[in-house]
């Protein structure tokens, strides 16, 4: 039979986001007002050997970490930002 459509309405990717298929699971580490009070906690995640991204989503530009498979993969990067920075990271589940 025919290929099934694409859902109308589907979210397009974000453009600061990884490839998809990877996982769902990211880090949130902060979020904050405007990208200048992000900038920061990026070159501070960066120096700490992370490669953050930020989505900007209800008002407030959110520094992330990921995809990661699978929530203890996320959790585990989530402890360590802990240890390593002192931030108060969390793991979120977005496609």
């Amino acid at each position: 039979g025919p290929a099934p459509a694409v859902a109308p309405g589907a979210a397009p990717a974000t453009p600061a986001a990884p490839a998809a298929g990877v996982g769902t699971f990211r880090v949130q580490v902060v979020a904050v007002k405007t990208l200048r009070d992000a900038n920061p906690y990026l070159v501070r995640l960066r120096k700490a050997g992370h490669a953050p991204f930020t989505v900007t989503q209800g008002g407030f530009v959110k520094v992330r970490l990921g995809p990661y498979a699978t929530r203890a993969d996320a959790q585990q990067v989530a402890d360590r930002v802990k240890a390593e920075l002192r931030y108060k990271p969390f793991v979120v589940n977005e496609p």
